[in-house]
């Protein structure tokens, strides 16, 4: 169950009354896209989600069914990079939790907490730091020291410190969030992954990647066994270790990472993505300093194709989901 889910499910309980009419259909929806998401089928995941969040629209307006669902939606378009539409959700959220909870609410601070998680990765850094510390500010004066949501928040401000370049001030936070996840969660839980995986990214920013290599390694041997070859965080993880091979000239490695990130995000996300372009051009380039150039030239013949089913779509390329994984600066 995702973070989101277990801070707010008692609240929601607490403010409902009477069963609105489709909430046995909401149930079921919800369910199968968590399941979805879990599993790293995002298409299907989004589809359930967006019909979830179209039931919600006849319930009470006082009913938190609403802002909840519309925060998991939201996370689903992070995923996919749609920012907009992420960012026109959780200021819905937002004002819900507001007027049904109050502006120091758990559910107010999450919303807050995912607002600034997309204006991070739409590089709108002002934004996105004043939405984290607010919501750290709440969650610290509400929830224990080290409670995984406070640490979770913490992780997406390193995060926004990292794609600042910030680095120093990213990489003594997330040795904070590391020490405490341990301690709260266990050395093999999955945020100490991401927090691993971000750490290798700092790390091969500032050219440690000796470092970066053992760290990519050790998220990788605590995410693969618990979500797979074809889930978004090791969709990302294969492209974060991808690069990290082409800065130092180790193509053949490099290539075997692209091909199981295109791979996993062609499942995730379909195979007429931007991501999956993006992801073909960069393969592509590799190739052509290893000497692959005629495969290159095929590799960017289809990654042409889908930037013509995509005009419109110019993706940020920073990341999936701030306090999942983040991926190296280019």
């Amino acid at each position: 169950m995702s973070i989101i889910a277990v801070v707010l499910f008692s609240s929601v309980l607490a403010a409902a009354s009477a069963p609105p009419a489709g909430l046995e259909e909401w149930k079921t929806l919800y369910q199968q896209g968590n399941q979805s998401s879990a599993k790293g089928d995002i298409r299907a995941a989004e589809a359930t989600f967006e019909r979830a969040v179209a039931i919600t629209e006849t319930f009470s307006p006082r009913d938190l069914r609403r802002g909840i669902t519309m925060l998991r939606l939201a996370v689903v378009y992070r995923i996919e990079e749609k920012f907009f539409e992420a960012a026109a959700l959780d200021q819905r959220a937002l004002q819900q939790f507001e007027k049904v909870t109050g502006p120091r609410s758990d559910g107010f601070a999450l919303a807050l907490a995912d607002l600034g998680t997309v204006y991070c990765l739409w590089r709108r850094y002002a934004q996105s730091e004043e939405m984290l510390l607010r919501s750290l500010a709440i969650f610290q004066e509400i929830l224990p020291v080290d409670d995984p949501v406070t640490t979770a928040v913490l992780s997406n401000l390193a995060s926004l410190y990292y794609l600042e370049a910030r680095h120093a001030e990213a990489e003594d936070l997330f040795e904070k969030v590391l020490a405490a996840d341990i301690k709260t969660l266990g050395a093999r839980n999955m945020a100490t992954g991401k927090i691993l995986n971000n750490m290798a990214t700092i790390n091969q920013a500032l050219g440690k990647t000796a470092e970066a290599e053992s760290l990519y390694q050790r998220a990788q041997d605590i995410i693969e066994p618990q979500m797979g070859s074809n889930h978004p965080l090791m969709a990302m993880l294969h492209e974060n270790r991808a690069r990290l091979f082409v800065q130092i000239h180790r193509y053949a490695d490099a290539e075997r990472q692209f091909q199981k990130s295109i791979t996993a995000w062609e499942v995730c996300l379909g195979p007429d993505h931007p991501r999956v372009g993006a992801l073909l051009r960069e393969r592509a380039a590799a190739l052509r300093k290893s000497g692959g150039k005629r495969q290159a030239r095929s590799l960017e013949t289809r990654a042409m194709e889908i930037e013509t089913l995509n005009p419109a779509r110019k993706l940020a390329g920073n990341t999936i989901d701030v306090n999942s994984l983040l991926a190296p600066r280019k």
